[in-house]
């Protein structure tokens, strides 16, 4: 292969990571609104996940077990400060705990699994013409390199006579 079809297709491949690098981050830019944080993803990926690989009656059971062991920490909590508070500071810390178990609560069953995430919006004829032109720039680098094969042999061979 020449170095000129050598740097053609080198070129013709840059140019096509390029263009398909610019429509990723217009792609992300476009839907950074609607885009979930990455802690969400990770809460999403880790529930999805575990609720895949543990069956039911396991997860149920280790789920029981885990509200079982808050409420033992709860109760040991409270021994602790009972222990420690005049009475008038552990109502003042029972009614503070009250409030923030009442928003924290956890949910009594399984929440139904997160769907997957929702494409941003962004057009998809952006996205598929771009992959057209990186295409037709690999076809017209694959006809360079061609030619310059043809060439290469015309100049080998020389002039018939």
């Amino acid at each position: 292969m020449s170095k000129l079809a050598r740097a053609l297709v080198l070129a013709a491949t840059v140019a096509a990571m390029n263009l398909a690098g610019m429509a990723a981050i217009a792609q992300a830019q476009a839907g950074d609104e609607a885009t979930p944080s990455q802690q969400e993803l990770a809460d999403r990926w880790t529930y999805y996940h575990q609720s895949t690989q543990i069956p039911p009656a396991e997860l149920k059971a280790r789920m029981q077990a885990d509200a079982a062991q808050r409420a033992l920490s709860k109760r040991w909590t409270y021994y602790d400060h009972a222990t420690q508070m005049s009475p008038v500071e552990l109502k003042a810390w029972m009614q503070a705990q009250d409030r923030a178990d009442t928003s924290t609560e956890p949910p009594a069953q399984l929440p139904a699994p997160v769907p997957p995430v929702e494409p941003s919006g962004q057009p998809v004829w952006l996205v598929v013409s771009l992959g057209g032109l990186a295409a037709a720039m690999a076809l017209v680098a694959g006809l360079a390199v061609v030619a310059a094969r043809r060439a290469n042999r015309r100049a080998q061979v020389g002039p018939a006579t």
